[in-house]
């Protein structure tokens, strides 16, 4: 099995970690700092930058997984977004259809 490649840090900004706002896991360890870090987006493959602040935002504020990490850029995100909420809709106005259909 091939191994992925650990992601880069850019070596931009660097922001210590507050641990108490982190959500903890048993099997990981705590982020200490936050660093910029290159990846490539996992559909579009364009280099981005996942900033030490998204993380800062991503872990602390909005209880993100410790061991996750950015995979996609903002727009491939937002497409994403939009593809499930598309799907959400049409799976609702389907049910309703078979519930009118039923005549319940």
């Amino acid at each position: 099995m091939k191994r992925k490649a650990p992601p880069r840090a850019r070596g931009g900004r660097r922001i210590k970690a507050d641990l108490r706002k982190q959500t903890p896991n048993n099997s990981y360890s705590q982020k200490v700092y936050y660093e910029d870090i290159v990846f490539t987006c996992r559909d579009c493959g364009v280099e981005c930058v996942w900033t030490a602040e998204q993380q800062r935002l991503w872990y602390e504020q909005w209880g993100g997984p410790i061991q996750s990490t950015a995979v996609r850029c903002r727009d491939c995100r937002k497409q994403l977004q939009r593809a499930k909420l598309e799907q959400k809709k049409h799976m609702y106005e389907m049910a309703q259809k078979k519930k009118r259909n039923s005549g319940a």
